[in-house]
């Protein structure tokens, strides 16, 4: 197998079926099982790697959410699941969804991995957003002077950069976050839209798009990806999406 350096990871560009299969059934026998009868999760990640690696996060540092926002959710996720569900590892019941990040990806978590599922909510940042649209109107609708007068100094309709003494706090934007701690839950996703985040030491990500560098014996197979989660007696009842 050939072997690049890749953000200071190997990333394994192409590689035999069999070795992807021995590891996954070694490192990644819990997710497998759950693959059986669940959809696949998806995560966009910009790559070149077809199988590789990857390390959990301890912290994450939020792209889109502010700082003060991320802290809140965390706490009310880690009194109803005992960990900061925010830093974890974010992927995408939806294929579609997961592409906005880059390539896109299975994600298989090594075992021992705990997850907590947003449901019907696609994705956080824009269903918060359009909460703060709702809340814009309502007050604007309401009283446009005195909305005014409250927001200035203030962002209009970004959560990124909403302040923790933003008008939004005290017109309901707290309670849409509990909404958020409200939807998740630890059952499985059961191919319904929404986001799943992994809380994991290690995982490995499958890239959907170089499916036809897969290798048995050093010959590439015909059937690719689909040759693998058949062998891996994965995803056989329902639908993935490749590319």
């Amino acid at each position: 197998m050939r072997l690049n350096s890749y953000l200071n990871e190997i990333i394994v560009i192409d590689v035999d079926i069999d070795v992807i299969i021995k590891t996954l059934k070694k490192d990644c026998s819990q997710i497998l099982q759950y693959y059986k009868t669940q959809s696949p999760l998806y995560r966009g990640a910009i790559t070149s790697g077809v199988f590789f690696p990857k390390t959990g996060h301890k912290k994450r540092n939020p792209k889109d959410t502010p700082r003060w926002a991320h802290d809140y959710l965390n706490a009310k996720l880690q009194l109803k699941f005992g960990w900061n569900v925010r830093d974890g590892v974010s992927v995408s019941t939806q294929h579609r969804q997961a592409s906005a990040y880059g390539t896109v990806h299975v994600i298989f978590p090594v075992n021992g991995f705990k997850w907590a599922y947003l449901q019907k909510i696609e994705d956080m940042f824009t269903f918060i957003d359009d909460h703060m649209y709702n809340i814009e109107m309502d007050n604007f609708k309401a009283d446009p002077e005195a909305w005014k007068e409250k927001m200035k100094g203030y962002s209009h309709g970004n959560f990124k950069q909403v302040e923790t003494t933003s008008p939004y706090r005290a017109a309901g934007l707290d309670a849409v976050l509990d909404e958020v701690v409200n939807r998740y839950t630890d059952k499985p996703w059961k191919g319904h839209v929404g986001e799943v985040l992994f809380n994991t030491k290690k995982y490995y990500l499958l890239n959907l798009g170089l499916a036809d560098q897969f290798t048995t014996g050093g010959v590439l197979t015909s059937d690719g990806v689909a040759d693998l989660f058949a062998k891996l007696d994965i995803f056989q009842k329902v639908a993935v999406t490749i590319k």
